[in-house]
């Protein structure tokens, strides 16, 4: 049995709509007053762990979203393997190294 360009645009649809569904797209975005230079170097002056923490937030986040793309069954594999790399390394990068890292 063939399918129509409809059925499989709308399977296609529903299985991301699937994915995104899961509270991410209620996380607030980031405060204007964060946005402000100032405000952020007062930030940093008063919480000297506020940009680690926020270091560490973005390395998980950005670790959720390779495991995410990895167990994606829609994703083609060449964009599977890209975003899991990607996403991995920039993690990496981002996040910030302890003591027990070392």
């Amino acid at each position: 049995e063939q399918r129509s360009d409809t059925d499989i645009s709308a399977r296609v649809r529903g299985a991301l709509a699937g994915q995104l569904n899961d509270g991410a797209s209620f996380v607030p975005s980031l405060p204007t007053v964060l946005t402000n230079d100032e405000t952020r170097k007062v930030i940093t002056e008063q919480l000297p762990g506020a940009a680690i923490l926020g270091r560490r937030i973005g390395a998980g986040l950005l670790k959720r979203a390779a495991y995410r793309a990895d167990q994606s069954a829609i994703l083609p594999e060449g964009a599977r393997k890209v975003l899991v790399d990607t996403n991995t390394a920039l993690a990496k990068a981002v996040e910030p190294k302890t003591p027990i890292d070392d």
